[in-house]
């Protein structure tokens, strides 16, 4: 995309917010696309009905004019 998206991986800990929330009850920040979630040695293409887990590891992509820094940088609070 011409160096204008960038892809993070991050690891949810217990400040991560929303954990065991299904993603389709999360509001997120526009220009964020959350990728897959790890769960351990399990890759998930995430869907509405997933959830986050402390220990689980995701890859987001988004736009780089929109700096994340940490993961609850993607959500819509």
């Amino acid at each position: 995309a011409d160096g204008k998206t960038e892809a993070l991986e991050f690891v949810c800990d217990e400040s991560t917010s929303h954990m065991d929330t299904p993603l389709k009850d999360i509001r997120w920040r526009q220009h964020v696309l959350l990728c897959c979630i790890y769960h351990g040695h399990r890759v998930e293409i995430p869907n509405g009905n997933s959830l986050l887990r402390k220990g689980d590891t995701v890859v987001v992509v988004c736009d780089q004019e929109y700096r994340i820094s940490q993961l609850n940088d993607i959500f819509e609070d």
